[in-house]
């Protein structure tokens, strides 16, 4: 009898490693099919949110970018605009304290055919003056090829009569006076 228990006993071990073994195949097989299925979701996911955000930054590039096109335009100066483009050049005068008068402004070919805009102005005030002058259309918003400055310091004599009637020659104020030519580059004819 006590071989029959141990082969029972045998048989009872060998059903429950059987069965613990298939059970446990049957999960490692299930696990395996769920990590497979959340693998996919997960990359499926990050491409969809990949997609989408590159939706979304390419849409917000572009609305800055369509700003800086829409300022960019504004800098160029179409034919139609040279009457405020003169103003705005006549307003650096009060800006920087000098006399300031457009002597010509002419439309004219430049070297590879394109249209530009030749003009040329005069300044006079102190050297500060000039010089603040000179920087404001430097950083202009237009693009500039110089052609030219003439500076040039002006100083004024005076006679003047004391009290006792002696005459003497006394010095002015010293003004400066610029001529300066530029050639617009960024001149639109339409």
């Amino acid at each position: 009898m006590k071989k029959n228990k141990t082969k029972t006993l045998f048989f009872v071990a060998l059903a429950v490693m059987v069965i613990s073994g298939g059970v446990y195949a049957f999960f490692f097989v299930a696990m395996k099919d769920k990590i497979g299925s959340i693998t996919d979701l997960s990359i499926k996911a990050e491409e969809l949110s990949g997609s989408e955000f590159q939706k979304v930054s390419s849409a917000y590039a572009v609305s800055i970018e369509s700003a800086n096109i829409e300022k960019l335009s504004t800098y160029d100066i179409k034919e139609s605009d040279i009457v405020e483009f003169t103003k705005k050049i006549e307003s650096l005068g009060p800006d920087s304290s000098t006399e300031l008068s457009i002597e010509s402004l002419d439309q004219q070919t430049g070297q590879n055919g394109e249209p530009v805009l030749v003009f040329r102005l005069k300044a006079s005030g102190k050297f500060q003056d000039v010089m603040r002058l000179i920087l404001l259309l430097e950083n202009y918003p237009a693009q500039f090829e110089w052609a030219g400055v003439e500076l040039a310091r002006e100083d004024k004599m005076f006679t003047e009569v004391d009290s006792k009637g002696v005459s003497k020659v006394v010095a002015g104020p010293t003004k400066w006076k610029v001529r300066i030519s530029l050639v617009v580059l960024n001149f639109i004819k339409a």
